[in-house]
């Protein structure tokens, strides 16, 4: 384990509620992502975006879109987590993450980022939210209309 020129630690891969953690990365910590993760980013995504920009984007577009999502969520996680911790427990977790298992890097993440879960949530939403948003406004603009984003907490989702 290494840390990059900002003094940011990676983290280990493997299986982690709700993700893995993966290798260092530029901005700080990086966060893997495993099939279930990355599952539920995908049903997120297509419930936040309207259905006339899901049709407009087709398979393809959606998948671009969601390369986009789970990209840069890994760095945003991995940036928001290394911003959480002091230069010492930076260096106490790379410490770690180098030789401890999955439970001891979990046991140690829950003793000092407690809120790293929610962490991670916050920032999947944010960045769903966000990549939504400009698929819409880029389709909307290019065809003239006012369609907005739908959220999955306004009703208009389908169960």
């Amino acid at each position: 384990m290494r840390r990059d020129s900002a003094g940011a630690v990676g983290l280990r891969e493997g299986p982690h509620p709700p993700t893995g953690l993966g290798p260092v990365g530029q901005g700080g910590m990086m966060v893997a992502m495993d099939n279930d993760l990355h599952e539920a980013i995908a049903d997120r995504l297509r419930e936040t975006i309207p259905d006339p920009v899901l049709e407009a984007i087709g398979p393809e577009g959606f998948q671009e879109a969601l390369t986009r999502v789970c990209s840069a969520m890994e760095m945003r996680v991995g940036e928001r987590l290394s911003e959480g911790l002091s230069d010492a427990e930076l260096e106490e977790f790379s410490d770690l993450a180098d030789s401890a298992t999955d439970e001891e890097v979990t046991t140690w993440l829950q003793l000092h980022r407690p809120d790293y879960e929610d962490v991670i949530m916050d920032v999947i939403v944010e960045l769903i939210d966000e990549v939504a948003l400009q698929l819409t406004r880029a389709l909307t603009y290019s065809a003239g209309t006012d369609q907005e984003p739908r959220t999955p907490d306004d009703g208009s989702q389908d169960h």
